[in-house]
């Protein structure tokens, strides 16, 4: 609506942050799946340095035992650190060989590994013999590291331009190692320097590229695009529904703005016919008392004419307002069904099951299409009301040759005996103060009486209820030829006119002596019902729907009680759908819509009071 402050969108904005979140938790889970295969790769290599440099030192302490090895002098090149040491060269069989200690070794199968399987140990130091054992930086401070009593040193570091693993293990001086560095200042058990074996892994984006991690990348990515996905949906179905709740909600105050303008509509209607009705009720009486041709019997036609014009326009007043009863027609009973789930479904039965069961091409009967939306509605809420703690509403409809039917079942807590018995009954209710008028049923019996249908009511305690309406068949014959004949007119009746308007006080009771009635007045229910007390009785009520104190309905229920027979009229301002099934239902003879010409008025006079 114009003007209307923007919507809220709370659903749209939890969506956003659970997107949010579960991108944030997708994130974290590849992060630490990638720092899982990094340390895994990591604890491999770590792993194969560790082997070699076991294996480095189990070969030296061999080589050391057996005091060197001797390998020929033209494969491998004298250690000239080992001059000093006797019998670091000799000749047997002829061959010249040349004497090979453990860290000569070393540095030999050193350089072979390098070479065939990318592996790169060095024997290194602070105090190097070879400057080739100086550290590099990594091993300065592994270095350093042993000399304050660790025995090894594990880290990944960068080596000639690429990442290692890089190990580093003390080399301790054992008594073997005298033979050949005795002369250096060597002393058992001191630590003089150590072994690094770097192994070569693969860089981040490399290691990452490997099909089985892009394969599992691959599902974290397509895990989270199904999960925005669903989220996706479910915001937009979301969105849908809170689209829907906000267009009913500007549909239920567009009804209930209709609803209070019908209110004042109606009062106003009420207030303007009876002005009407005082207006043509006399001159509809004096004229009759003058020749149409006469100047005062146009005169009189006139004032009839405009207050009949001025009825058709209060009735479109009524008609705009959802007040005036529209044009009885052909319906489809289970598109009013349809109708009457579509306005309940998302506020009063939400917390229930609703099945339909509706008759295939439809059901249907001729009759007041929002008259009997209201007996509908009416049935569902009072089957929702015995459902406290939820169940099933079952809207069933039927049709054949002898008319059609609805049935409105629940499974709800089921009526006593005695509760059925009254259950028709206007104003009887057992829902607590507040909760209900108990005209409910007795304005659907009305109704469909005025239909030419019946309303039958099964219930049992503990079973639910269901509440059947018969309908006639719509038929194609002629109503008026079906319709029982009016009786005849007659005259000399003792009439009590209740209305608390004194205009139609004043007014109506010279019309009916016009007619050759007789009329008394009382001006409001409790006048009235005294007035009855007394004898003698008379022939017809005229009753006003809408009045002060004590109104039509209530006073038709108490004259029902104390004189069954007694024939009434009702008279009302606006023709109320509710109001005409309610009186039906209580036994009004007739219904007479205010401002009345002198032939209605006899005709529904008539028409209640039949031969009496």
């Amino acid at each position: 609506m114009a003007g209307s402050p923007p919507q809220e969108r709370p659903f749209a904005r939890a969506a956003l942050r659970l997107g949010l979140v579960w991108t944030f938790l997708l994130a974290v889970n590849v992060a630490l799946l990638i720092l899982f295969w990094r340390r895994e790769q990591v604890a491999t290599a770590v792993s194969e340095a560790r082997h070699s440099f076991q294996k480095d030192l189990l070969y030296r302490q061999w080589v050391s035992d057996l005091g060197g090895i001797y390998v020929p002098a033209d494969r491998v090149e004298p250690n000239p650190l080992l001059a000093e040491v006797p019998d670091r060269d000799l000749v047997a069989g002829g061959r010249r060989l040349t004497l090979v200690n453990p860290a000569y070794m070393t540095r030999l199968v050193h350089e072979l590994g390098r070479s065939a399987f990318g592996l790169k140990g060095h024997i290194t130091s602070l105090r190097p013999l070879r400057s080739a054992n100086a550290p590099d930086p990594w091993e300065a401070w592994a270095l350093a590291e042993l000399d304050r009593g660790r025995r090894e040193v594990v880290g990944v570091a960068p080596l000639d331009g690429k990442p290692h693993v890089r190990l580093l293990g003390a080399m301790v001086t054992q008594p073997s190692c005298l033979k050949c560095h005795g002369g250096q200042g060597y002393r058992v058990g001191e630590v003089r320097g150590g072994i690094c074996v770097s192994v070569p892994i693969e860089p981040l984006w490399t290691f990452l590229r490997q099909p089985i991690h892009l394969a599992t990348l691959a599902g974290a990515v397509g895990v989270w695009l199904v999960g925005l996905t669903g989220l996706f949906l479910l915001a937009r179905r979301e969105a849908a529904r809170e689209r829907q709740v906000r267009q009913m909600m500007v549909r239920l105050e567009e009804v209930q703005r209709l609803d209070s303008l019908g209110i004042l509509a109606g009062g106003i209607a009420h207030d303007i016919n009876n002005v009407l009705g005082a207006i043509l009720s006399l001159s509809s009486a004096f004229e009759t008392l003058h020749p149409p041709d006469g100047p005062l019997g146009k005169a009189l036609a006139t004032i009839t004419q405009a207050c009949l014009r001025g009825r058709t326009v209060v009735q479109g007043l009524l008609a705009f307002a959802r007040k005036q009863a529209p044009e009885v027609g052909l319906l489809d009973l289970n598109a009013l069904v349809h109708e009457v789930r579509g306005l309940l479904e998302h506020t009063t039965l939400a917390r229930i099951t609703v099945a339909l069961d509706l008759a295939p091409g439809g059901a249907p009967v001729r009759g007041d299409a929002g008259a009997l939306t209201h007996v509908i509605m009416n049935l569902c809420v009072n089957a929702l009301d015995a459902m406290p703690g939820g169940g099933t509403l079952t809207l069933r409809t039927r049709s054949g040759e002898d008319g059609a039917r609805l049935e409105v079942e629940d499974t709800g807590t089921g009526m006593a005996p005695e509760v059925l018995r009254r259950a028709r009954e206007p104003f009887f209710t057992t829902k607590p103060m507040g909760k209900g008028t108990g005209l409910g049923l007795a304005i659907a019996f009305g109704t469909l009486r005025s239909h030419g249908g019946t309303l039958e009511l099964r219930s049992a305690p503990g079973k639910g209820t269901t509440v059947t309406l018969l309908f006639p068949p719509p038929g194609g014959g002629d109503d008026a030829a079906a319709a029982p004949a009016a009786p005849a007119p007659a005259a000399g009746r003792r009439i009590l006119l209740v209305d608390d308007d004194e205009l139609v006080r004043a007014s109506v009771p010279v019309l009916l002596q016009r007619l050759g009635h007789t009329a008394e007045t009382a001006a409001g229910g409790e006048e009235a019902l005294a007035r009855l007390a007394r004898p003698p009785l008379p022939d017809v009520v005229i009753l006003d729907m809408r009045m002060p104190g004590l109104d039509g309905p209530a006073t038709l229920a108490r004259i029902r009680a104390d004189h069954p027979g007694l024939p009434v009229v009702l008279t009302t301002g606006y023709a109320d759908p509710e109001a005409m099934g309610l009186a039906a239902s209580m036994g009004a003879g007739s219904f007479l819509k205010k401002p009345f010409s002198t032939e209605e008025l006899r005709a529904s006079i008539d028409l209640a009071a039949g031969g009496r």
